[in-house]
């Protein structure tokens, strides 16, 4: 972007190319209700004007109006307004209501409902209306889940960190708008940039040039700082490009990019199994686990580790993969993970049950006897029959029952 100082106003603005790529991206996204692009070069050109003494505000309001309107372009839901309104509301509502207590001191029952008892009534009702929709943060975790439906591939920190960098940059461009911060031209140049790496990265269509170039940087011998960094920028963009590098680098058993995923926390957070409305429940492919075990035998110390500090979780697909990796590893190395696959015997929807055979097999061929023991005596646990007390109870009245039998369930099926 042209020096503000330098611009002349007379003149067309000349958009750098990235500015032009968000500019393209807006028109084809916008409606005749919700001019995006408009609003976008109106606040370029406001803010290039050096004129005006107060371009900052002013290009904050139409930027901000653009970034309210993307939940709505995407999937038709305005966006709720700030808590600090919510604040208000109840701030006023508890005023009306000390005053209402002391109208009727005797309490409420039976008693007649004046027309002021009505408006604090009919302001609870819209209260409560308002406070059971999507929050402004729901609301960014719905579009981010519209616009990218592998988005929950990603990790949970890096979903959390996407939600939050849109949310941050609201906050930021309010304060903006309503002088609420110093009118710093180099810090709303940093966030007028933040902004437009948020519409490139949520609203540009997927393409394979994104692949690509992950290819290239995977088949790089040496890679430097900006490569890997820029490899990072590109899978944390969306679910597709994470499941594509894992895919990339798990079949290929790439063990270079252990010590990067490591440090960027991709190993500490996998997924929980997940209850929706209808009280089912999904369960999440965690890529990262199959990337370990495909690794586990060139860097077995570094995977151990890894492994058995994960934090424990409901998901059965997590522990699959432990399983896989335990099954790669050899020795007293497979048998070092035997606390967490103990851990997974314990959880429910179990799901490959025949691989604790196959891990038990696996430990008596490496000579991790005790390590097998202490797994089958585990796994050949009966649970009680659940109705066994009121079978008892029917035994005693009726020895002849024969409905009475106790059935025992093994543990694992």
């Amino acid at each position: 972007m042209q020096s503000i100082e330098n611009h002349d106003v007379s003149k067309p603005l000349i958009l750098t190319p990235k500015q032009r790529k968000v500019l393209n991206i807006l028109e084809n996204k916008q409606t005749e209700k919700y001019p995006l692009s408009r609003w976008y070069t109106g606040a370029l050109y406001t803010l290039n004007d050096h004129y005006n003494p107060d371009r900052i505000a002013q290009a904050a309001h139409s930027l901000r109006e653009l970034l309210e309107k993307l939940p709505w372009i995407v999937h038709g839901n305005n966006v709720r307004a700030k808590g600090a309104g919510f604040a208000e509301r109840r701030n006023i509502m508890d005023k009306r209501f000390l005053k209402a207590k002391k109208r009727y001191p005797e309490g409420w029952e039976g008693k007649h409902i004046d027309k002021n008892l009505a408006k604090l009534l009919t302001d609870f009702e819209e209260y409560l209306e308002l406070n059971r929709q999507p929050t402004r943060r729901e609301q960014i975790q719905q579009t981010l889940a519209t616009i990218d439906p592998m988005v929950n591939f990603l990790d949970s920190e890096t979903r959390e960190a996407k939600r939050d960098r849109y949310y941050h940059l609201w906050d930021q461009l309010e304060n903006f708008a309503h002088h609420k911060s110093d009118p710093d031209i180099a810090e709303f140049n940093s966030c007028l940039k933040e902004l437009e790496n948020a519409v490139f990265d949520l609203l540009a269509p997927i393409t394979a040039q994104d692949q690509e170039e992950i290819q290239t940087i995977l088949n790089l011998s040496d890679k430097s700082k900006d490569d890997i960094q820029r490899m990072f920028s590109l899978i944390e963009r969306n679910g597709a490009n994470f499941v594509f590098f894992f895919r990339q680098v798990s079949e290929k058993a790439d063990v270079t990019w252990l010590p990067h995923l490591e440090k960027r926390g991709y190993f500490a957070h996998p997924p929980n199994a997940q209850l929706i409305d209808d009280e089912s429940v999904i369960f999440r492919f965690w890529w990262p686990i199959h990337y370990l075990a495909k690794i586990s035998n060139q860097a077995p110390d570094e995977v151990i580790e890894i492994v058995q500090n994960l934090p424990p979780v409901n998901n059965p697909l997590v522990y699959d993969g432990i399983l896989e990796v335990a099954l790669q590893l050899h020795g007293d190395q497979s048998a070092k993970l035997k606390s967490k696959i103990l851990e997974s015997v314990s959880i429910e929807h179990q799901s490959r049950t025949h691989r604790y055979a196959d891990l038990l097999a696996h430990w008596v061929k490496e000579n991790q006897i005790s390590a097998a023991l202490k797994l089958s005596r585990i796994l050949v646990v009966f649970a009680p029959d659940p109705q066994s007390k009121e079978k008892r109870q029917r035994r005693k009245e009726n020895p002849m029952d024969l409905g009475t039998t106790l059935y025992p369930s093994p543990r694992i099926k």
